[in-house]
């Protein structure tokens, strides 16, 4: 019994630790020019999704508020510093340079021109 309990510890921290990375390592690489199509408040961090028309987004089964299988057009905003009650509306344009972990967040002034909102600078 205990070697099954260690097993699963040990399965479990690993996929953390290898959730982590990959997020981490998607982030770091992907270009984003894109409009945010939802944001998610979940504990106490923004999910937010976006149509990036530079990458393939894949399947969008919705298992949670957290995860989509295939849905690679996500990032959290504890990864740009951002406070939990940030302005970042759905509509508002984001854009992120490849190798950058600088993310500027554009509003429209309503007259269909979109105005630097806030950047945000990455950990």
């Amino acid at each position: 019994m205990t070697v099954v309990v260690i097993v699963i510890a040990v399965a479990t921290a690993l996929y953390f630790i290898i959730d982590s990375f990959v997020y981490d390592n998607r982030i770091q690489k992907m270009e984003i020019n894109a409009k945010v199509t939802e944001i998610n408040r979940l504990h106490g961090r923004l999910t937010v999704y976006f149509d990036n028309d530079n990458e393939s987004s894949g399947a969008k089964f919705k298992l949670n508020e957290d995860i989509k299988i295939g849905y690679s057009n996500y990032f959290y905003s504890t990864t740009f510093s951002m406070d939990f009650d940030e302005n970042i509306k759905v509509g508002d344009s984001v854009s992120k340079d490849r190798g950058s972990l600088t993310l500027k967040v554009f509003k429209n002034d309503g007259s269909g021109k979109y105005h630097v909102f806030k950047t945000f600078n990455g950990n």
